[in-house]
């Protein structure tokens, strides 16, 4: 997150990276790991005005 006007959880919130890490399955990737995902997501929910 956040999508398009929809902030997301973790702007939202004022926890630490290390709470998230600690209360939350997170696990790290790479950048274009990141961005292939993104573009796929983003490709798959075309926002609608």
């Amino acid at each position: 997150m956040p999508w398009r006007d929809n902030y997301g959880y973790w702007t939202d919130n004022n926890i630490t990276i290390d709470y998230f890490k600690d209360h939350f399955k997170a696990t790290n990737i790479d950048k274009s790991e990141f961005e292939m995902n993104w573009d796929a997501f983003a490709k798959n929910n075309p926002y609608n005005e």
